[in-house]
């Protein structure tokens, strides 16, 4: 059992994530409250279901079984990638993932620092090539009563005359 006594580490928390799919890049903060925004515009209506969604996918991967743990990068066009994501936690501890060739629904990645270990990680890169105009929260739209339409019957007059410029 562990002592009371002594003051227990906190886990550190993920606070920042960076992924980048080779031509756009989107970073994310995690506030205070908890709530995911995104960094470039604090007020932009971020639906925060992608970033958590991400966010559980990038903390599974090394969960994975690996593909290979004696990899030649090149084999799964991981040699010079610039599609990314990094996790950055509360403590400034960060961890970036390469990613590169897909296969069956799949993409091919490693850990920095962790090169000869790849994963094939599914979801992945569908998640990070949307546009961050994707992940916005849509506002809840009224909904409005029905309202009959009526069609004004050749040889009828028109139930709503147009009003002519004079």
């Amino acid at each position: 059992p562990e002592n009371p006594d002594v003051p227990q580490e906190e886990a550190a928390a993920p606070v920042r994530l960076v992924c980048s799919n080779g031509s756009t890049t989107l970073r994310f903060s995690r506030e205070e409250n908890g709530h995911w925004l995104w960094a470039d515009d604090k007020t932009f209506p971020l639906d925060e279901s992608y970033a958590l969604t991400l966010l559980e996918t990038v903390q599974g991967i090394e969960h994975l079984s690996p593909v290979t743990n004696s990899a030649q990068l090149a084999d799964y066009g991981l040699e010079s990638s610039a599609k990314y994501v990094t996790l950055t936690d509360s403590k400034g501890e960060s961890v970036t993932y390469r990613l590169g060739s897909e296969s069956d629904g799949s993409v091919y990645v490693y850990r920095e620092g962790a090169e000869a270990t790849v994963y094939a990680v599914p979801d992945l890169l569908g998640q990070i090539d949307r546009s961050i105009y994707d992940m916005m929260a849509l506002p809840e739209l009224p909904q409005l009563p029905e309202i009959p339409v009526t069609e004004a019957a050749p040889g009828k007059e028109d139930p709503y005359p147009q009003k002519s410029d004079r």
